[in-house]
């Protein structure tokens, strides 16, 4: 660690050093101390969301696990973004994590050509195919064993018994294989889930962009963590923030402020009411639609 060793620490282990490379006669090597450079690789876990009362609520937002996490790739740190929603087939963090982000925040457009990525594209295309076919192979000898030990139903013969043996053998392993060859798969793949850009996708031609990053659940605390929730932020006041969602003071209120700004995903606004809100304006008038 940087400034953890004194000069006159350093200077008589370079002596030693010297001394035992002088006694097997090894005279043309020099022993020189370098600080290092300590560059931490990975970020901090993350941390636990704290009340407005506390000094830093206004500023550790970044590193608490609410949505909007700011995220970027190793290579193209320039290119930063954000983690829209998590999604894990566990409520509990002991399955795999991935957070929803865009495509061209993990790729951007024109990343710099000095760096490569092995495997390249093609070549990472043809051993994902590689390894179907594989398994494929596999599930045919499968079905073809399976067929084998059928055939010999009712056998009851010395040699019946070891053909059905044998035939187990072959099926274990053929067995063994697919499941090794669907986890390096799902290993190989689901990293990564990203589909690439598309303008007008789908018949109201949006644009697709979007990508599903596995994370590193260890850097979550899963005792504090509080799912898909937004963090309100400090920066508005409480009695404000809620006039902003209500611009109508005779509208019915249903919206209430978390005690802890955590503001917990519900629901699925559809397609129809994201273009046509349905909420009227300070002059009680329909808010302005999309089209």
């Amino acid at each position: 660690m940087p400034q953890s060793l004194s000069r006159e620490d350093a200077l008589t282990t370079a002596v030693g050093c010297l001394q035992l490379l002088q006694s097997f006669q090894l005279t043309d090597i020099e022993v020189e101390f370098r600080e290092p450079v300590f560059t931490r690789s990975v970020g901090p876990k993350l941390l636990k969301s704290v009340s407005s009362t506390n000094a830093t609520a206004s500023v550790c937002g970044p590193l608490t696990p609410a949505l909007g996490l700011p995220i970027a790739a190793r290579d193209t740190p320039y290119a930063e973004g954000t983690g829209a929603l998590y999604v894990s087939k566990g409520c509990d963090g002991s399955e795999r994590v991935h957070v929803l982000t865009a495509r061209h925040v993990v790729f951007p457009p024109n990343p710099p050509l000095s760096r490569s990525h092995p495997p390249g594209p093609k070549a990472f295309q043809t051993m994902l195919k590689s390894t179907m076919v594989k398994i494929g192979e596999h599930k045919i000898m499968v079905d073809y064993y399976n067929q084998q030990l059928e055939d010999l139903q009712g056998g009851d013969s010395d040699d019946d018994d070891d053909e059905r043996e044998a035939i187990q053998g072959e099926l274990k392993k053929a067995e063994a294989a697919i499941e090794a060859l669907n986890q390096f798969h799902d290993k190989a793949t689901n990293p990564r889930r990203l589909p690439p850009i598309t303008v007008g996708a789908g018949a109201a031609c949006y644009t697709e962009d979007w990508a599903l990053i596995e994370l590193d659940r260890n850097k979550i605390d899963w005792d504090n963590f509080k799912g898909n929730a937004v963090d309100l932020g400090t920066e508005i006041p409480v009695h404000n923030f809620i006039s902003q969602m209500y611009p109508n003071l005779l509208a019915n209120a249903t919206f209430k402020y978390p005690s802890n700004r955590l503001l917990p995903l519900q629901g699925v606004i559809g397609e129809d009411k994201l273009c046509r809100p349905q909420m009227l304006d300070a002059n009680n008038e329909p808010c302005a639609q999309r089209t």
